[in-house]
């Protein structure tokens, strides 16, 4: 009887092990899945792109490693999204992305790729978790902020709470207080030279005993009044007001190592840290990658124009496209560098916007953040689109996008005259001369919407390796906002779309 019962149990443990190998076997041999697209990405670029992939009918599986947001969802404070007129944090519209991008038809896995390799007619991607397939591949891993060791201590590192990387974004909600400024190189200056319109001080703190910054950023820094220039300083630790037993007036303390006679401490409301950023692209060839480990993309790098008048490019032939509120921003970061010798002749505007769209909108919106003088005319008024789709809204009004758009910039201190005659413009010693139906507007420079027929090779989200497309801060060049990522991701998504047209074998 004992006999019986080992041979039974022998038999039952070798049916199954035989069972399990042939299950292994199954597996190992069995055609793994080709995704059409891998999107990699955790920010504004990576879920714009998967949500307009799947859009487009693409089976889409899209890798966000474990920090769901990148830098955007450190944002304490985003009131520079276009159309949406309440402030919102950067991980609120991270948010919205994600509940929107769940209720498509797609994979999301919080995975981390470590490489990507073309084998035959697809491209492997080695994640943490296995091996995954893909025909197309759009790469959005972001880029993180350079850091100062001195302050990265344990207790004390730089994750929002008055400490910034980027004026643009957050520069506006420190209206008439004082503020410094770490780097020295033209990134630091420009932030700077952007405060000082917006602080009551601006300290930049340089670690050297020279700014790398270019010439004429040097000469703007030293004659401002609002900027104080601290050489060979760095700011060694960094103490919130919450931590203090005493009651101090400002947010935060700086303890200062210099080497010129200074005080041993800075009481300033925010710091902002502008000593660039690192790509995050370990995992992608060095062969898509510049010297700085930037992806590459097959169009030429960009100039910055000086001209007084800029057009914003036509991409898409709806106005209120997420893509021309991206290109509105691009345009103004443009003119900056026009903006910052402000005109001193009276009754002028530091700009004039002519246009109807989510581009004229949002370049708009950019300048009146940075305490520039600014007038819009909607004019003409572009025919009314039924709808358009945005990564955060889904689906909404063209004309409900438009009224939040307005009262947005209304609120920032945009002049709005709507005008249904004819505008007239003329430019006579360096200023443009407007007549509307409130009459004559005076500015040193102009912003107008582009009137040709929508334009877009996408050649700027095209790696050079055939299948592979890039969006996001991870791109060099790129204006590094949560709505030009966003607009990228789409741009990104499109390109893929179109490219698989050709290239995909049939399924």
């Amino acid at each position: 009887m004992m006999k019986a019962f080992f041979s039974k149990t022998y038999q039952t443990i070798t049916r199954t092990f035989i069972s399990s190998l042939l299950m292994m076997s199954a597996v190992a041999f069995a055609e793994p899945q080709i995704w059409d697209v891998a999107v990699i990405g955790d920010g504004p670029s990576g879920y714009s792109a998967s949500i307009e992939a799947t859009r487009s009918g693409l089976s889409v599986l899209h890798l966000t490693g474990n920090d769901i947001g990148g830098q955007i969802s450190r944002t304490p404070t985003l009131d520079n999204w276009p159309g949406e007129p309440n402030h919102l944090s950067g991980a609120e519209l991270i948010v919205r992305m994600k509940k929107h991008s769940l209720s498509t038809n797609r994979v999301k896995m919080s995975l981390y790729v470590d490489g990507i390799a073309k084998q035959g007619e697809y491209f492997a991607l080695r994640t943490n978790m296995g091996v995954y397939f893909a025909h197309a591949v759009i790469a959005a891993p972001g880029a993180s902020p350079n850091i100062p060791m001195q302050i990265m201590t344990r207790d004390n590192l730089p994750t929002g709470d008055n400490i910034h990387t980027c004026t643009l974004c957050d520069g506006f909600n420190y209206q008439n207080q004082p503020v410094a400024i770490i780097g020295g190189g033209n990134t630091a200056a420009e932030q700077a030279l952007t405060m000082a319109n917006i602080a009551s001080q601006v300290f930049l703190l340089v670690r050297k005993d020279t700014l790398r910054a270019q010439q004429t950023y040097r000469q703007e820094l030293e004659k401002n009044p609002r900027v104080t220039i601290l050489y060979e300083t760095q700011a060694v630790n960094i103490t919130h007001r919450s931590h203090f037993l005493q009651n101090i007036q400002h947010n935060l303390r700086l303890k200062l190592n210099s080497s010129q006679p200074t005080d041993s401490h800075l009481d300033v409301d925010a710091l902002f840290i502008a000593t660039g950023q690192t790509p995050v692209t370990e995992f992608v060839d060095a062969t898509l990658l510049d010297r700085e480990g930037y992806l590459r993309n097959r169009q030429n790098p960009h100039q910055v124009t000086s001209s007084a008048l800029l057009k914003i490019a036509r991409r898409s032939p709806n106005p209120f496209d997420i893509v021309q509120a991206s290109e509105g921003v691009k345009t103004f970061v443009q003119l900056q560098q026009n903006l910052l010798t402000r005109s001193n002749h009276n009754n002028t505007q530091d700009v004039i916007i002519i246009g109807d769209s989510a581009g004229a909108y949002s370049a708009a919106l950019y300048a009146a953040r940075d305490n520039y003088k600014v007038t819009l005319i909607p004019w003409p008024n572009n025919p009314s689109h039924s709808s358009v789709f945005w990564p955060d809204f889904g689906s909404i009004n063209v004309q409900t996008l438009k009224a939040r758009m307005r009262k947005q910039v209304t609120h920032a201190g945009v002049r709005v005259i709507d005008n249904d005659t004819q505008v007239v413009m003329s430019h006579l010693y360096g200023y443009w001369q407007v007549s509307t139906s409130e009459g004559t507007i005076i500015s040193k420079t102009l912003i107008m919407d582009e009137s040709a027929s929508p334009s877009d090779d996408l050649q700027d989200v095209r790696s050079p390796e055939e299948g592979i497309f890039v969006a996001g801060d991870a791109v060099k060049g790129s204006v590094n906002q949560a709505i030009t990522a966003a607009a990228a991701g789409k741009r990104a998504a499109m390109a893929a779309s179109n490219w698989l047209l050709n290239n995909r074998p049939y399924r």
